[in-house]
């Protein structure tokens, strides 16, 4: 069952998520983990869409390009205002 933006407000699903990761030396992500929030909805949509996206630029050590391991945050906050589709208007 999917949830709707004001079902994740309801349960107060919202925080910051840790995720580590490679990035190889040709700019491709992968061993994407959450270090936080592991096992949560919202974890499982900040992999996706670290996985989905664009090639990094890799890093560089000594003019060479070089595999390195990385981490970012991504925080969750949903407008208060948003309506459930259930609710009248």
């Amino acid at each position: 069952m999917q949830k709707n933006s004001a079902q994740f407000i309801k349960d107060k699903i919202y925080g910051t998520c840790n995720l580590e990761f490679v990035v190889d030396s040709k700019g491709n992500i992968r061993n994407v983990k959450a270090t936080t929030m592991q096992g949560t909805k919202l974890a499982e949509k900040a992999i996706m869409a670290l996985e989905k996206g664009p090639r990094w630029t890799p890093a560089k050590q000594n003019e060479h390009k070089v595999t390195s391991l990385k981490s970012i945050s991504v925080t969750f906050k949903l407008q208060d205002n948003i309506k459930d589709n259930k609710e009248p208007a």
